[in-house]
């Protein structure tokens, strides 16, 4: 007996299954690539962080300086420097109008430019800081520390007798400051000598006189009529 002809096989035949079962275990060991990103011919590349960039900068400019970290002597005391809330008396155009004749504001020490801004004259501020007494009370705190950063850099320190009285803290918060200042390659301002210039200028009174003898030699020069 022949058997019958079987016909074609339903499309959710038990085969067909086998088929796609088979086909999806061999795509999961071989999973596709990943998508490629191709180079755009032109394109940039992408920005590196400013802090990055400026981190590496400034290690780049680091220069070894020998600085003078502290005063040969150095008692200290307990004296801050001035309140924040203490404004001073002076702006720069107010002080500059209290200086001598032929000095200029930039000759001056920083630590004399503060003081006349709190009021005092020009000649009163030199001698107040060659006075070897505490002295930094008149600075506001950022100030004071700028100034000891520009001394230790400058090394002038010694030359500057209020300085060993400034507390070791504060000295501490110029450490920091003069560091950083290295690290983005600033120099300090130049610190000039500490004292009365006033020494340098000519004697009036003398140039005066020896004018007035001038003229009576000249016989050109004619005596005012009583």
């Amino acid at each position: 007996m022949i058997p019958p002809y079987p016909g074609p096989a339903p499309p959710d035949s038990d085969v067909d299954d086998d088929d796609d079962a088979e086909q999806e275990e061999k795509s999961e060991e071989n999973p596709p690539s990943p998508e490629t990103k191709r180079d755009i011919p032109g394109e940039k590349e992408p920005r590196k962080s400013q802090a990055g960039s400026k981190r590496r900068s400034s290690s780049q400019r680091v220069v070894e300086v020998e600085v003078q970290c502290r005063p040969t002597v150095h008692p200290e005391s307990d004296v801050g420097p001035r309140p924040a809330s203490s404004v001073l008396t002076f702006t720069v155009r107010e002080a500059c109008a209290l200086l001598p004749e032929f000095i200029a504001w930039e000759d001056l020490s920083p630590d004399v430019q503060w003081t006349m801004r709190t009021g005092i004259g020009y000649d009163e501020a030199v001698e107040l800081m060659l006075t070897d007494s505490v002295q930094h009370q008149l600075f506001h705190r950022d100030s004071l520390c700028n100034m000891l950063a520009a001394m230790m850099y400058h090394r002038k320190l010694d030359d500057t007798p209020w300085a060993k009285y400034v507390p070791t803290s504060y000295y501490l918060m110029a450490d920091v400051l003069l560091e950083s200042w290295l690290e983005r390659g600033k120099e300090p301002a130049e610190w000039p000598d500490l004292r009365n210039l006033t020494d340098d200028l000519p004697d009036i009174s003398d140039s005066s006189s020896s004018e007035e003898e001038d003229n009576l030699e000249d016989p050109d020069f004619d005596n005012p009529v009583p």
